[in-house]
């Protein structure tokens, strides 16, 4: 379902031979590996580096996600942010710089910051600024969401928050 003239950015050692690929889709095999340990990254942030990568392919500003890795992250502390940082830089230079080439180019709206969120904690911030001051819930797709937000932020907006032991 991809447009054509798609990209697909993945790992050069993942063995692809297998799989049929559209000749209207690009492939990108990567040493995303590779990027990640060079900068002191851990596996786990191979993603981090690729997603640096197809931000190198849009020319993308990534100084935007690196304020989103710092916000995310700072709870664990400034060398996991740090690692992050470094990772994305990996594979966004590394594109960058080997000329990989993607014909749309994006650039932000504005330097205004924006807040990103799910429809479900759309709704509990609604919520709670309607005046909502207890919620009981028992977890249930789709509104298990809303019950964890709202958990989650039960000190920070003086809520009293309660999961239930069942539906009844």
């Amino acid at each position: 379902s991809m447009k054509s003239g798609g990209v697909i950015i993945y790992d050069q050692m993942i063995d692809i031979s297998k799989l049929k690929v559209r000749t209207d889709v690009k492939m990108y095999p990567l040493p995303l590996s590779k990027l990640t340990q060079e900068v002191g990254g851990t596996e786990q942030m191979k993603n981090t580096c690729a997603l640096g990568a197809a931000l190198g392919l849009i020319d993308y500003p990534v100084e935007i996600l690196n304020g989103i890795i710092k916000d995310e992250l700072a709870r664990k502390g400034p060398e996991i942010i740090n690692k992050n940082i470094n990772t994305v830089k990996a594979g966004y230079e590394y594109v960058q710089t080997n000329k990989y080439a993607y014909a749309t180019k994006i650039k932000p709206l504005s330097d205004h910051r924006r807040v990103i969120i799910t429809g479900n904690e759309a709704i509990t911030l609604g919520a709670i600024r309607a005046g909502c001051k207890f919620y009981a819930a028992y977890p249930m797709t789709p509104a298990s969401t809303i019950l964890h937000y709202m958990i989650e932020n039960e000190k920070k907006f003086n809520l009293v928050v309660k999961q239930v032991e069942d539906e009844i």
